[in-house]
C-alpha cells in the first residue's frame, strides 16, 4: 500500500514537471515568435519611411507589403496613423487598399479584442467608403461594448457619413456609451445636422445624461433657436439639467436669460448657483450685481469664489462691490481680497 502511494506521488511529480516543461517551452516559442514579428514590423516600418522619403519606389513598397504578414501590416498601419499625415499617408493607404488590407481591418472587428478593436475602428477612417461605413454602422448598432460603439460613432461623424442620429444616440445610451467625454464630442458634431433632434432631446429625453449632452451641444453650436428650450431647462427639477442649462445660456450669451439667471442665483443646489454666477458674467448682466453680492456670503466656497470672479468681469460696478466687501471681516471679505489680489497680479 505504501509502495503504491509512493509510485502515485512520483507519477504526480513527473506529471507536474512535464506540464511545467510544456509551459516553459510554449512561452519560449511565443516569445521567439513575438521577437520575429517585432523584427519584421521594424523592417517593414523602415521600408515605409524610406518609401515616404522617396528612397524606394512604389513597386518595391507594394512587394514589401504583399510579402509581410497581413496582421502585422494592419497593426503597423494602426500605429503609424498617429504619426504620419498628408500626401505620404494617402499614398501608403492607396497601396494598402490595393492589397485588400482594409478588408483585414474590417474582419478584425468580427472578433472583438478590447483596445485592439477600438484602435482598428479608429484606423478605418483611413479607408473611407461604403464598406467601411456599413461596418461602422453595424458596430454602432450591435457592437459588444460601449467603447467600440462610441469609437465607431466618432469615426462615422469624422467621415461625414450619412446616419440616423436618433438611432445612433439610442444605441450609445443602450450600451452605456454616453458617460464618456467622447460622447460630448460626437453630440457636438451632430447637432448642426440634426437640430430638431437635439432640441427634442434637450427638452424631453428619457434620461438625464442625454438631456445634458444635448444642452451642451446646443450651446457649443451657439444655436439661439434653442433659447426657449434652454430657459425651460433652467427651471427643471433635475439639478444636473439646471446646471447644464446655465452653462449653455452662458455660451448663448443672450440677455433674455436675465430673469432665469436671477432665479438660478437663489437656487437650492449650490452647483446651479455656481453656474448661474458664471452665466451672469458671461452675458454681462450688470443689473444682477446686487444678486451676485448676496452670493458672496453663500455657505458654499465654490459659489463664493465663482461669484467674486463674476463680479470682476462686470466692470467698475462689480469691482466696487469687491473693494467694499474686501474691507469687511469674514469669508466674503477674504474671498474679495483674494480675487482683487489676483487681478492686481
Amino acid at each position: 500500500m505504501l509502495l503504491a502511494i509512493w509510485y502515485f506521488s512520483l507519477a504526480l511529480a513527473l506529471a507536474a514537471l512535464l506540464v511545467m516543461a510544456v509551459l516553459i517551452l510554449r512561452r519560449a516559442l511565443l516569445q521567439a515568435r513575438a521577437r520575429r514579428s517585432w523584427a519584421a514590423v521594424g523592417e517593414l516600418q523602415g521600408k515605409i519611411f524610406a518609401f515616404l522619403g522617396n528612397e524606394i519606389d512604389e513597386c518595391a513598397m507594394r512587394r514589401a507589403l504583399a510579402e509581410a504578414d497581413r496582421r502585422s501590416v494592419v497593426d503597423l498601419l494602426v500605429r503609424i496613423d498617429r504619426v504620419i499625415r498628408g500626401d505620404g499617408l494617402r499614398r501608403l493607404i492607396d497601396l494598402a487598399r490595393s492589397l485588400d488590407l482594409d478588408t483585414v481591418l474590417r474582419r478584425r472587428l468580427a472578433r472583438p479584442a478590447g483596445a485592439d478593436s477600438v484602435a482598428a475602428i479608429h484606423s478605418l477612417r483611413l479607408f473611407p467608403g461604403a464598406e467601411t461605413e456599413r461596418t461602422l454602422r453595424q458596430v454602432v448598432e450591435s457592437g459588444p461594448g460601449a467603447a467600440m460603439r462610441l469609437a465607431a460613432a466618432e469615426v462615422l461623424v469624422d467621415l461625414d457619413a450619412p446616419l440616423d442620429a436618433d438611432r445612433l444616440v439610442s444605441s450609445l445610451a443602450e450600451a452605456g456609451g454616453l458617460e464618456s467625454r467622447t460622447s460630448a464630442r460626437v453630440f457636438r458634431r451632430l447637432v448642426s445636422q440634426h437640430p430638431e433632434l437635439f432640441l427634442r432631446l434637450a427638452g424631453s429625453a428619457p434620461d438625464t445624461r442625454r438631456r445634458v449632452l444635448a444642452l451642451d451641444a446646443l450651446g457649443e453650436a451657439g444655436m439661439l433657436a434653442a433659447l426657449p428650450v434652454v430657459l425651460a431647462a433652467a427651471g427643471d427639477p433635475i439639478v444636473d439639467v439646471r446646471a447644464q442649462a446655465f452653462r449653455t445660456l452662458a455660451r448663448l450669451a443672450h440677455p433674455a436669460a436675465a430673469a432665469a439667471v436671477r432665479r438660478g442665483l437663489a437656487d437650492a443646489a449650490w452647483e446651479v448657483r455656481t453656474q448661474a454666477a458664471r452665466c451672469a458674467a458671461a452675458i454681462g448682466l450688470t443689473e444682477l450685481t446686487g444678486d451676485l453680492e448676496a452670493r458672496l456670503d453663500d455657505e458654499v466656497w465654490w459659489v463664493r469664489m465663482r461669484t467674486a470672479e463674476a463680479l470682476t468681469r462686470l466692470g467698475e460696478e462689480g469691482l466696487a462691490i469687491l473693494r467694499r466687501r474686501a474691507e469687511e471681516p469674514g469669508t466674503a471679505g477674504r474671498i474679495a481680497q483674494a480675487i482683487l489680489m489676483q487681478g492686481a497680479g
